[in-house]
């Protein structure tokens, strides 16, 4: 007994003696080792890791290669053909005929029926020589008084030029009415003119003026050139007016005769029950009355009327005199105005 207790007593002294020197500080991983910090080296304090040794710790972990599949892509999804019908598509809609009803066509008798005349056109239109436009004065416009009398601008004074081969229905004569196709005359001159300038001819066969003090001229329109004269007689707003000789006498009955063919104008077709007896209206004179003023044995003693802005003198009853009425002598009034072209006073 004495001598089992001095194995045990032995026995615990070498264990604890050896507990001693193998004992050190330091935590074990999961592995149940660690590093010595004392000796070095990695050891173990249990039996699952394995005895205490300075065995070196094993290679870091390195996971598996990732294993890749070799198997080729599938192709790109290709949906099916669209499957189309081969029907061939029907005719288009016709509609239905419409039925129509026969109605008895009246007979109509040939003395019920006119039949239409349409005239050739066999005459040409000449040309005509124009002057040259560098040697003849250009002249404002002031106003149209009908289609074939206009009113220029000459140094500041309002003068009537009355156009040279051209005669329009009246429209503003004093002792005549106002004549089938005047106004549309006038218009086209107007349309033509109002507010243009033009160029002024004189024919020496026709002298300068007429009875009336009126210009007497061919008619150019600037800049164009147009010829005013023969274009009134060609559109047939006018007549040819061959009373007095002048240089295009010839030329402006051939466009008059063009205008008839034509039927332009005033020479256009009407039935014959609207055809009026005479193309060209007789012009009818009326008497006129002078009052005792107006009358003496002596012209010089007669009164005459002038407006205060006004460049002409005038009867006593003429239109231009609505807005004032200034009386003076005939012979004064002729070294400083001009007789009215409208009432026409004594001269």
């Amino acid at each position: 007994m004495k001598n089992l207790c001095q194995i045990f007593i032995v026995t615990a002294f070498v264990v604890a003696t050896s507990l001693t020197l193998y004992a050190h500080s330091g935590r074990t991983d999961s592995r149940g080792g660690h590093y010595n910090r004392k000796t070095g080296g990695y050891h173990y304090h249990n039996s699952g890791g394995g005895s205490s040794s300075t065995r070196k710790p094993s290679a870091p972990y390195t996971p598996p290669a990732k294993s890749y599949s070799t198997r080729k892509p599938s192709a790109p999804y290709t949906p099916p053909a669209k499957s189309y019908s081969t029907r061939k598509p029907s005719a288009p809609y016709t509609p239905p005929a419409k039925s129509y009803t026969e109605v008895a066509t009246p007979t109509t008798t040939l003395e019920q029926t006119k039949p239409t005349v349409i005239t050739a056109v066999t005459t040409s239109i000449p040309v005509l020589e124009k002057p040259d436009f560098n040697q003849i004065p250009i002249y404002s416009v002031v106003r149209v008084i009908d289609g074939d009398t206009i009113a220029i601008d000459i140094d500041s004074n309002s003068s009537s030029v009355r156009l040279i081969g051209v005669d329009t229905p009246e429209t503003v004569h004093p002792s005549k009415p106002v004549e089938e196709y005047g106004k549309e005359a006038s218009n086209f001159t107007h349309n033509l003119l109002v507010g243009e300038k033009v160029y002024i001819a004189i024919d020496p066969q026709q002298g300068k003026t007429d009875r009336y003090g009126r210009i007497l001229a061919y008619v150019y329109r600037f800049p164009d050139g147009l010829f005013v004269n023969a274009e009134i007689v060609r559109q047939g707003y006018g007549h040819a007016y061959t009373n007095y000789p002048f240089k295009y006498m010839e030329a402006f009955r051939q466009l008059e005769r063009f205008a008839k063919e034509a039927e332009k104008g005033l020479w256009r077709a009407v039935p014959k029950d609207e055809i009026p007896i005479a193309k060209i209206p007789i012009p009818v004179v009326a008497p006129v009355v002078k009052s005792q003023k107006e009358t003496p044995s002596n012209n010089e003693d007669i009164t005459v009327y002038i407006i205060r802005t006004g460049l002409k003198y005038h009867r006593r009853n003429c239109r231009y005199l609505s807005k004032s009425k200034i009386p003076i002598s005939l012979k004064e009034a002729k070294t400083r105005y001009s007789p009215c072209s409208v009432c026409n006073p004594s001269r």
